[in-house]
Order: C-alpha cells, then structure tokens, then sequence
C-alpha cells in the first residue's frame, strides 16, 4: 500500500482494505494486512471475524439473532414493523421478538401479528420470546367470554401465543371460553415444532437498537417504513450496522431522503458499527449531514 499520496486519509484506507477482506472472506489476505499493520504501527490490528458471527459491542447476542422490539399500541400501524419482521425472517434462523413495550391491542393488530407468527412457524425460524405472558395478559384484558367481536383475531393470536410457550394448561382453559363464545371447537392444541425459547428483557442492552439488514441495494420504503416505526416516540434513534456489508450507493441517496424527515420532527439518528467501506460512501453522499456515524470498532 502507497501511503505517501493517502497523506492523513491513510488510516482510513488500511481499515477499508480490512473490512473488504472480511467482506470478500479473504482470511489470507486479511492476515497478510494484519502483520504489516502491527509492524507499521506496533499495535494490535482488527480482529478476524468469522463467518456468522455478529460483530456487536453486545457479549449476549447470538450470531444468527436478530431482535424486533414492539412498543406501543398494536394496531394496523404495526403492519409496516411486521412487513420488516418477514423481511428478517429471510436472513436470520433466530428471531427475538420482544413484547414488553406494547401498552395495548386491538383486533387488527391482533389479526395481523397472529398471520406473521404463522408463517414464522411455517418457514422455520427458531423464536425467543421476551414479555410473552405478560402480552397474553393483555390480550386477555380486552376479550369477555359470550362476546362476539368483529373478529377472531385476539382469541386466536392468544392461543398462539399460548401454544408457542407450551402452556398446554392455560391454552386448554382459555380455549373452553372460546368454544362457549363462538360455538365451534378451538384449534387443538399442537407443541410448537420449531425452536421456542423465552427470555427476559435484562438479559440484553434494555435500550434496544434497530438491526438493520445485510445488503441494502434496491428500494428503501420497506425498510425506511420500519425505522419509521421504531423511531416513533423516541429522541434517539440508533441503528445497528453490525451486519451491513454493502449498500448500493443509489440505495444510500434513498436512504437519506428517507431519514431526513424523521430527523425533521426532532428525531436524533445514530449509525453504529458501521463497516469503513460504507462510511466512505455514505459520507460521499452526504449522510453525515443528518445523522451521526460511528464506525466498527476493530
């Protein structure tokens, strides 16, 4: 590497050819870059990062976990944060959904989060379940025995939620009730196939962090609708860039004008963890104009 024409951009140039070797899986490489890297500045370089590990500041995250955090009232507005969940589903084994921040439901929501957790269950992701019972508490709240709603939904994602904690008891108690409402047999119950953990909200950061996805190379509303939702209600909105690899940089000028107005209305943005190559872009496109950006630790 010619250092002498990079002059005070040279540091910035050595971390990039490390990330590109991660990136590109060249270990090699990699160690070649780390051993000229300590001669040249006698100090330790970045750390080899093996493939599907999660390069995060957190020691009690999983390599293939990725945690959506619900807060607020579940209604049809969640739909945008569920379209994101599915979207997850496709690059994670291990989902964390956590429940505790819903302060209330209504039929809708019900009815829509109860169709993403069916397919979750159908396309074999593994779940961890933060504030599950105590959301089946809630849901309970708004249901009376011999009332019939408009909809099933609450009863039904109830019983989901039950049956995915294995709580054969509760599920049989609740699904009586739902027979005497609406005078049909409930679904029998059925353990959960995939893998169901629980886990409590201490056993992480509690201050959550918006995990944003491997690539970003196409249209952005999905994903700008999702960091909508999160940001809501929030003064600080920080996003984790720990598994961010590659951004398209027509994908980084949609991105901007997507964040832009959440920062308008007052909304703090933070990037954490971002990879050297994608801090140079997005400081070429005029990013950090907007929010704040911090790169990997190595």
């Amino acid at each position: 590497m010619d250092e002498d024409e990079l002059g005070s951009e040279a540091a910035t140039a050595w971390a990039m050819l490390f990330d590109l070797y991660q990136i590109n899986g060249s270990r090699a490489e990699f160690d070649d870059l780390s051993i000229a890297y300590t001669s040249k500045f006698e100090t330790s370089p970045p750390t080899w990062i093996e493939p599907n590990v999660k390069p995060t500041t957190s020691p009690n995250s999983q390599a293939t976990e990725a945690t959506i955090a619900f807060v607020g009232m579940l209604d049809g507005k969640i739909v945008k944060q569920l379209e994101y969940v599915q979207s997850l589903a496709e690059q994670k084994q291990v989902l964390r959904l956590e429940f505790v921040g819903i302060t209330g439901v209504d039929p809708i929501g019900c009815g829509i989060l109860l169709r993403v957790l069916t397919r979750l269950q159908k396309s074999g992701n593994d779940l961890v379940l933060v504030g599950a019972l105590e959301f089946a508490h809630k849901i309970r709240a708004i249901l009376s025995v011999g009332r019939r709603a408009e909809t099933e939904a609450p009863w039904l994602l109830l019983l989901e939620i039950l049956r995915l904690l294995n709580n054969e008891k509760l599920y049989e108690e609740i699904s009586i009730d739902y027979c005497i409402t609406f005078e049909v047999s409930p679904p029998a119950f059925v353990p959960p196939i995939n893998k169901v953990m629980t886990a409590k909200l201490e056993s992480r950061p509690v201050s959550e962090h918006f995990l944003m996805p491997d690539i970003i190379d196409g249209g952005v509303d999905q994903l700008v609708n999702a960091i909508v939702a999160y940001s809501q209600n929030r003064t600080l909105s920080i996003l984790d860039c720990s598994y961010l690899i590659r951004v398209h940089f027509n994908a980084a000028g949609q991105l901007i004008g997507g964040l832009a107005p959440i920062v308008e209305k007052g909304t703090m943005i933070e990037l954490h963890q971002v990879n050297h190559l994608i801090v140079t872009l997005f400081h070429a496109v005029g990013m950090g104009g907007i929010v704040r950006i911090f790169p990997r630790n190595n």
